[in-house]
């Protein structure tokens, strides 16, 4: 190793040491949340379940199955606002006009206890894709359900900062 070498090497180093030796290294810098059960784009299997469940009970047209994995508050009540409805619509309809949900691209992992999950809206007949949709899955103490769907995902979003702010779920009143 030549003399410049050795000297550029110690200089490289010292200059890596600096901040950990004067206590600054990182001072600033927020540590990233990590979550390392769920890789981005993937969802936990039991959101995957949950996801089929529902489309087997539309298909067999049985809605209690189908309530079983959504959260009573968005039942019957459409909490996404303007691009969204009732999950129990979700329903009627899927049974209705013979379609379920099948996931498309990456889920949004919002936070611990939430993930924003693409899905097409399928015909059974055909696989024909008539629709897209994101739908919010919460984390509750009976697993995994569903709080809402919507067709765009701000309103779905904006959906998921309520319940993760514990604000109420209704979507803002839109001005006269």
């Amino acid at each position: 190793m030549t003399h410049r070498t050795w000297l550029t090497s110690l200089v490289v180093l010292a200059c890596a040491q600096a901040p950990l030796m004067l206590g600054t290294a990182h001072a600033d810098i927020a540590p990233p949340r990590i979550v390392p059960t769920t890789p981005p784009g993937s969802i936990p299997g039991p959101v995957k379940s949950a996801l089929t469940a529902l489309t087997k009970a539309i298909e067999a047209s049985d809605e209690a199955a189908f309530k079983r994995h959504c959260d009573d508050r968005g039942y019957e009540v459409n909490l996404v606002g303007g691009s969204g409805g009732t999950v129990k619509g979700i329903f009627e309809q899927g049974s209705r006009k013979r379609w379920g949900l099948v996931r498309h691209g990456a889920a949004t992992h919002v936070s611990d206890e939430a993930f924003i999950v693409p899905v097409d809206v399928k015909a059974f007949a055909g696989g024909k894709v008539l629709d897209q949709l994101f739908v919010l899955f919460i984390e509750t103490d009976d697993g995994w359900r569903v709080l809402g769907a919507g067709e765009n995902l701000a309103d779905v979003r904006a959906l998921c900062q309520r319940f993760d702010d514990g604000a109420p779920l209704a979507p803002p009143e839109k001005a006269p």
